[in-house]
């Protein structure tokens, strides 16, 4: 839905600000944050690893007065960063460790955020998966070890989940057309272990990244 066919519409926003400058407007969460074009602080806001709500903050409730700031935060550990000026991350092969962002910071545009303060590389410049061969620990980014890199071949996903005695995973798709509710039934791992399998674009290529949790 385009933002002109909310109801109510967030034109109505326009109308508020004449009556107090300074207000905050809780939005949709699902709003595309290009077609904000207003002058007011945009904040991203997640719980327990989803997408809630945007917040626009304005007049005197922005954090400077010369500057638009765009902002991620994650409760309920209520940890906020705002977006900065950073280059794209560099673009490698996978490294020990794979990180996923969590969905408040991908939405708020925050992954060349997260890549430099962390000093992470990207697996695919349009994918928000970020990776590296040292252990980062924050609450704003789920890590996982990896320990085998696959194609989407069922079959050589299955030899490696019985090499690494994983015999229980879950799954994640990301730049990858996979279904996600019928794929459990081609994957068939022994042991005891418990894994995530995330298929994804590395480089060119799709590709099965078989992980352990953290």
């Amino acid at each position: 839905m385009k933002t002109e066919e909310y109801i109510p519409p967030l034109t109505l926003v326009e109308e508020l600000v004449k009556l107090c400058p300074n207000l905050c407007a809780k939005i949709s969460p699902g709003t595309d944050l290009d077609r904000i074009k207003y002058d007011c602080d945009i904040e991203v806001i997640s719980n327990r690893g989803e997408v809630k709500e945007v917040d626009l903050w304005f007049g005197s409730l922005k954090q400077s007065p010369e500057k638009r700031t765009i902002m991620a935060t994650k409760l309920p550990e209520k940890i906020t960063l705002e977006k900065q000026d950073a280059n794209p991350p560099e673009v490698s092969g996978l490294g020990q460790y794979l990180y996923e962002p969590d969905p408040a910071y991908i939405k708020a545009g925050l992954i060349n955020t997260l890549a430099e303060i962390h000093t992470l590389s990207a697996l695919n410049p349009h994918i928000a998966y970020l990776t590296a061969n040292q252990l980062h620990k924050t609450p704003v980014m789920k890590a996982f070890k990896v320990v085998a890199e696959t194609s989407v071949n069922p079959e050589e996903i299955n030899k490696k989940l019985i090499e690494w005695e994983i015999g229980r995973v879950d799954f994640k798709a990301r730049g990858v057309d996979i279904d996600l509710k019928n794929i459990y039934k081609q994957i068939n791992g022994t042991g005891k272990g418990k894994g995530v399998i995330i298929f994804t674009i590395i480089g060119e290529e799709k590709r099965a990244v078989i992980c352990q949790y953290l």
